[in-house]
């Protein structure tokens, strides 16, 4: 138990989201500002995520959200496909499973625009996502859609399911890098 209602960490590394609840999230603060750096040009974000099948079709993977920006960053489940959130959105027409661990990662940089989604190792989304530097000083949250800094969070876009082995990167992993991770789970 991670001392959150409805947050529970299973053999010590999955984080369940497993009740309808507005307190069922798990709230990691800014890693990226660790350097006193205004921003970070590129990010990477990579996981394993279980989608329930009683989810309710619509839920936030992983929110990021600074003072003047709810969705500075977001994955989020909507229908049976991926979007991804910066300065716009783009429906990456991804459908993950239901009922089964699959690894998923982001890449996104802020100079080229480029955006690449990758399914247990295998790209499946090449695409561009407008947006400046991502600037540190917000708040990532696993599980909930952040409609304010740390909060605002709406029953309908909680997460039911489970996130594990989360690592974030100031950087675009090349797809071996991602690959490796997908061989090499913990």
């Amino acid at each position: 138990q991670l001392g959150v209602e409805g947050v529970s960490a299973d053999d010590d590394t999955a984080v369940g989201f497993t009740e309808d609840s507005l307190l069922s999230f798990a709230n990691l603060g800014d890693p990226f500002d660790k350097n006193d750096s205004p921003s970070t040009a590129s990010l990477s974000l990579a996981f394993w995520v279980y989608l329930a099948s009683e989810d309710s079709g619509s839920a936030s993977l992983v929110s990021y959200a600074v003072a003047n920006k709810d969705n500075a960053f977001l994955l989020f489940y909507n229908n049976d496909s991926l979007l991804v959130f910066r300065d716009g959105s783009i429906n990456t027409n991804l459908v993950l499973p239901r009922d089964q661990w699959v690894h998923l990662a982001v890449t996104w940089d802020s100079g080229s625009n480029a955006l690449l989604v990758y399914l247990d190792g295998q790209e499946e989304f090449n695409g561009t996502l407008s947006g400046d530097d991502l600037p540190t000083g917000g708040n990532w949250v696993l599980g909930q859609e952040q409609d304010s800094v740390g909060g605002g969070f709406n029953l309908s876009q909680a997460l039911t399911g489970s996130i594990d082995e989360l690592l974030m990167f100031s950087r675009v992993l090349s797809a071996e890098e991602v690959q490796l991770l997908v061989d090499t789970a913990f």
